[in-house]
């Protein structure tokens, strides 16, 4: 899995600690041995279109938690950027506006790649322009109530003035006031650099830094077969993933890393589209992270990823069967149970098999028509 740097609401768990995940390594974020033989091409995917129609016309079910908007200086106003929506209003005329519902932006949104990913990437957009309005909104309400706070201990300080106490009091408050005041600016200021970012379309500008960074690891899957002649991406908690990639070492080794997610702007699209870039090219996602029963037997039983996900939801009153694929403080499943479901439904299998160079089993999601035992002997790192 690998390093984000979302900013808004928590940013949803990954099978890495136990309630708090994150994407996995290239194994791609969910996507060796000598060079794996031609692989059978994928299934053709459904167009980003088509994604986005089905995702949005979906009903019931709460969708997957999103994470904050990136604080990271927003991605320049682009061509491609500008053509996600028709027209667009001035800064003044948009301030702090915007549109009813996700449909509603839907209406006039012009995918600009073929990536399904894109998909939750304008809905997390969208969600993410909300909660950073409402934050905003709150900051104003809380700030103005510190403001009537210091006025009033400021007129009784006058009418005390020898009073230490009340004179503290004053002071405290105000450097509250002058706290807030900075937090409220730097939200708005977010808002102002995702609005310039869009056009005077926050949603515009916000979406357009995810595709940047989802389309540059949605190409990864590629560099690393292209440089280390595997086809082979890392999934797993980001612990165990760096732990492999750096093998006891404060540098990681430079192919491992190639196979691992590492997005500065993260987001659930930004990782859906690196395990994306995984399935189409195909590649094998080495499991770094490794599963016992029953989670091999619901990964070797057929189902699909909803289905799975739907499994992996503890009964009332017990425990997850796998902390690493179940956030149970907000009751969802966790970034690498989700990679797992997309690798279900692209038609990946599940196999485990004894490694070549070292002891134990090895376990890995395979992609469809793919036989390991054609391709021994095979390198485990």
């Amino acid at each position: 899995m690998t390093i984000r740097s979302p900013v808004g609401s928590p940013p949803p768990p990954q099978s890495r600690p136990a309630a708090t995940n994150q994407p996995s390594a290239v194994t791609p974020p969910v996507p060796p041995t000598p060079p794996v033989a031609a692989a059978p091409t994928a299934p053709t995917a459904p167009t980003a279109s088509t994604a986005l129609r089905d995702l949005f016309a979906q009903t019931g079910g709460r969708p997957p938690p999103l994470p904050r908007v990136p604080t990271a200086a927003p991605v320049a106003t682009t061509a491609g950027a500008s053509s996600l929506w028709g027209g667009g209003k001035s800064s003044a005329q948009a301030a702090m506006q915007l549109p009813a519902s996700v449909e509603e932006v839907l209406k006039n949104y012009k995918p600009e790649t073929q990536m399904k990913a894109e998909a939750t990437i304008v809905k997390e957009a969208y969600a993410n322009a909300k909660t950073l309005r409402a934050n905003i909104h709150t900051a104003e309400q809380e700030l103005e109530g510190l403001k009537q706070e210091v006025a009033r201990l400021k007129e009784e300080s006058k009418n005390a003035p020898g009073d230490a106490d009340l004179k503290a009091a004053y002071e405290e408050a105000n450097q509250k006031r002058i706290a807030h005041s900075g937090r409220l600016n730097s939200l708005k200021q977010q808002w102002k650099r995702h609005s310039e970012a869009g056009g005077g379309d926050v949603v515009r500008g916000i979406t357009a830094q995810y595709i940047e960074s989802a389309k540059q690891w949605n190409a990864k899957a590629q560099d690393a077969l292209n440089t280390t002649q595997k086809a082979k991406l890392y999934l797993g908690r980001v612990e165990d993933v760096r732990t492999h990639t750096h093998r006891g070492s404060e540098t990681p080794d430079p192919n491992k890393e190639l196979r691992r997610l590492a997005a500065d702007v993260w987001s659930l699209g930004v990782n859906d589209a690196w395990v994306e870039g995984g399935i189409d090219l195909p590649v094998r996602f080495k499991l770094v992270t490794q599963f016992q029963e029953p989670v091999k037997a619901l990964l070797s039983s057929g189902k699909n990823g909803q289905e799975f996900l739907d499994a992996l939801k503890p009964q009332a009153g017990q425990p997850p069967i796998d902390p690493n694929l179940w956030d149970v403080e907000n009751n969802r499943p966790t970034v690498t149970a989700r990679e797992l479901a997309q690798l279900l439904d692209a038609g990946y299998t599940f196999h485990e098999g004894p490694k070549a160079n070292r002891p134990g089993n090895k376990q890995q999601m395979l992609p469809p028509n793919y036989v390991p035992d054609a391709l021994r002997p095979v390198t485990d790192s």
